[in-house]
């Protein structure tokens, strides 16, 4: 094949194996962790804002943020389920040592135009070490319900790490 492409303007690799092609071809992907951030607490702002005027507290510095991608079976879109912690401090007269808040969460993500979409909140929760010495948790669980009526559409999704 290689003899038979030689005298053409076209290129011919031949790989061992899929995962040396995909090696090959494989693109590296930043995501803006700040712009996460503002995307997230803007989506899930009411939320946010009542656990944290429930415990008396107030997010302070920036936030430490992990993220793990996946590729999808849409090729132009990454799904990412990500963990956002803010270090808190207390406007109340309560004793708490070390407050934080943690925000899971999952998204869309189109590298192409650096865009988030379809936000899930995935729980919020408030840790704290109280007057006493105990770590202490406020939890700010969301579920949805699903009631099928009737043929139910069943969606698959592809959802591979990416490494």
């Amino acid at each position: 094949m290689r003899k038979e492409v030689a005298d053409h303007p076209h290129d011919i690799r031949i790989f061992s194996s899929l995962n040396d092609l995909l090696e090959q071809i494989r693109v590296s992907i930043e995501i803006d962790n700040s712009l996460l951030v503002e995307e997230f607490k803007t989506e899930t702002r009411d939320s946010i804002s009542s656990i944290l005027e429930r415990t008396g507290l107030v997010m302070a510095g920036a936030p430490e943020v992990t993220v793990s991608s996946f590729v999808t079976e849409k090729p132009d879109k990454l799904y990412i389920d990500f963990t956002i912690r803010f270090e808190c401090i207390g406007i109340t007269d309560k004793e708490r040592d070390s407050p934080k808040l943690l925000l899971k969460g999952e998204a869309l993500y189109e590298p192409d135009t650096k865009t988030f979409s379809e936000f899930r909140n995935k729980g919020e929760e408030v840790t704290y070490v109280d007057s006493d010495g105990e770590q202490k948790s406020v939890n700010h669980f969301l579920m949805a319900g699903n009631v099928v009526i009737g043929h139910r559409s069943v969606e698959h999704f592809v959802r591979h790490p990416v490494s």
